[in-house]
């Protein structure tokens, strides 16, 4: 009595609403990523078998738009929220590794050349242009170099053993450099090479108390830079010789600050003062019966 039940609602199914796989039963499952039509847990594991399916559903596939539902606008910001997942987790992992690099390269510089190398948090914009890389310890540093009289500002590699005045022949000397910097640091380039000031400012001081280092041209980027904190990257200013006084020198002091100074022992001085006219005044009076 049941088979024919079955016979009979066999015969009423149409073809498409039967199991694609085995044919004999109405379908139950559709398979999310072909869309092929099952009627059990056998038909579906023959069915991804045979047509080398994993049953995921492309969340890239196209959907017309007179299909498409708040299903489809579920899955479709799941999915952008997983390739945001995936894309933190990468740049984590890329930032792990980066900051172990970094790590290495502090000590050996540090401790082979004397350079108190710092770095700033990550995401910092002078963190994200430091091109400085070490391999087998050989340093390769990104410089800024600063023209302030043209208001220019460069960035470029140099290995460590470079001299400052072979670094400078790459900006001002023709054939070496780029034809239109050099035309823009013509001042610079007609002044002379070995004429130019080369400074470098001290970190790690007041805001109203600034001051440079002298840097030497004959000596490497790396000599220049020992016993110096460096942040990241060297930043040198190139200047005019008749513009190097505007420059302070680490050791000299500012006529301001030696203005505040006596200005300052002055006024300790007329309260000395002040206060020792008081005891004497309190004494006289005293010693008179004047109260």
């Amino acid at each position: 009595m049941a088979t024919e039940d079955t016979d009979s609602n066999l015969e009423q199914t149409g073809l498409s609403e039967r199991c694609e796989i085995c044919k004999d039963q109405a379908f139950k499952y559709k398979c999310p990523r072909c869309l092929t039509k099952s009627c059990s847990l056998q038909c579906v594991q023959k069915h991804k078998q045979e047509q080398n399916c994993n049953g995921l559903r492309d969340k890239t596939a196209f959907v017309k738009i007179k299909d498409f539902t708040d299903i489809h606008l579920l899955s479709d910001y799941r999915f952008l929220e997983d390739v945001g997942r995936k894309v933190y987790s990468a740049t984590n992992d890329n930032a792990y590794t980066r900051s172990r690099k970094n790590a290495k390269m502090m000590r050996v510089i540090n401790k082979h050349h004397g350079v108190q190398l710092r770095f700033l948090p990550y995401g910092s914009s002078k963190r994200r242009r430091n091109g400085t890389h070490m391999k087998q310890r050989n340093i390769m540093w990104l410089t800024e170099w600063i023209f302030p009289q043209v208001e220019a500002k460069h960035t470029k590699k140099f290995y460590k053993d470079i001299t400052l005045h072979s670094c400078l022949e790459t900006f001002l000397v023709p054939g070496e450099s780029d034809p239109v910097i050099r035309h823009k640091l013509k001042p610079y380039a007609q002044a002379g090479i070995d004429n130019l000031k080369l400074f470098m400012k001290v970190e790690d001081r007041p805001a109203n108390s600034v001051r440079f280092y002298e840097l030497s041209h004959d000596k490497t980027i790396t000599e220049n830079l020992q016993g110096k904190v460096v942040i990241e990257y060297p930043t040198i200013h190139v200047v005019l010789p008749e513009d190097a006084k505007r420059y302070r020198m680490i050791g000299e002091e500012s006529s301001e600050d030696t203005s505040d100074s006596s200005s300052d022992s002055a006024s300790e001085t007329d309260s000395d003062e002040s206060s020792s006219d008081k005891e004497v005044i309190a004494k006289t009076n005293s010693n008179t019966g004047c109260f």
